[in-house]
């Protein structure tokens, strides 16, 4: 924000105060007129002492940008506060297969073979749709904490080129710079649907 904002909004609060003085100096005369006339010189005081640093604030590109730079870090900073694992995997379940490039945001470069998420990203959607696969969700089974390190287990629905099975996954998880990012997937028991009509017969 430049000096000169502050500096004259100063000046411009001093001015307000003192002619705010003066006005009330003024409602002391005895004539109804003259403190009619005061009155409202008062009122357009205070509302200019009110309105004008807004406008000055709504005229100065940096401090504008500088405003609306605080408002996203406070957004982020409550976004962050109401992350947590399940949350984190959550959404993998919903984006992965659906929308790869955004999925790729929720892991660490270990996850990816170090690669960059948008080419990871591109491999990983390519390679999925060969074999049609969906990740159809899932609900979490259990949930373990220590330190910046989570485990996260879920029991999911998987559909793919030779059918729907079910398997469980194991989501390891990395709190990384505020974040929770997915280190390391792990599938365990896929049963496919139709081995498990057989098994229940």
């Amino acid at each position: 924000m430049p000096s000169g904002f502050p500096f004259a909004l100063l000046c411009l609060t001093v001015t307000g105060f003192v002619a705010i003085g003066l006005t009330a100096y003024l409602l002391g005369a005895s004539r109804p007129e003259t403190r009619l006339t005061a009155s409202m010189f008062a009122l357009m005081i205070a509302a200019l002492v009110a309105f004008t640093p807004l406008l000055l604030l709504a005229a100065n590109p940096k401090a504008r940008d500088a405003l609306r730079g605080k408002a996203r870090r406070q957004a982020q900073e409550q976004e962050i506060s109401k992350e947590t694992p399940q949350t984190v995997v959550q959404q993998w379940m919903a984006l992965y297969s659906k929308d790869t490039a955004r999925a790729a945001t929720l892991t660490t470069p270990r996850f990816r073979d170090g690669e960059a998420a948008s080419g990871w990203a591109r491999k990983t959607q390519g390679a999925l749709q060969e074999i049609q696969y969906e990740h159809q969700g899932g609900s979490i089974v259990t949930a373990t904490l220590t330190g910046d390190t989570a485990i996260v287990t879920v029991n999911a629905r998987i559909s793919a080129i030779d059918g729907v099975s079910t398997q469980t996954e194991v989501y390891t998880l990395q709190r990384l710079r505020g974040h929770w990012l997915i280190d390391a997937l792990e599938v365990q028991d896929e049963v496919l649907a139709g081995e498990l009509m057989d098994e229940r017969r």
